[in-house]
């Protein structure tokens, strides 16, 4: 009994040894075998050009926030300069 169950182990272990490269070999060939995708020029300069135009956006965008900082900036260093009187009673 004890001799049965451990010939049946061993034939199951040897069965793996066996079988479990067959079974990797065969998805390694299966990958390898697709062909990589090709590499258009052309879809690649569309995708520059638009990159381009993203970023001449973006810095001119920048740009507009910059200046209008910078006049909110002037605007209340003038306001703090001016003295406020009392002319602006009703």
């Amino acid at each position: 009994m004890m001799i049965s169950i451990f010939t049946t182990v061993i034939a199951l272990f040897i069965f793996t040894v066996i079988v479990t490269p067959l079974i990797l070999l065969t998805i390694l060939i299966v990958r390898t075998s697709k062909k990589p995708p090709t590499i258009n020029k052309e879809r690649i300069d569309a995708l520059e050009q638009n990159d381009n135009i993203i970023v001449e956006d973006i810095n001119a965008a920048l740009t507009e926030v910059v200046t209008r900082l910078t006049e909110l900036e002037d605007k209340m260093d003038r306001d703090e300069a001016t003295v406020k009187g009392f002319g602006n009673k009703k």
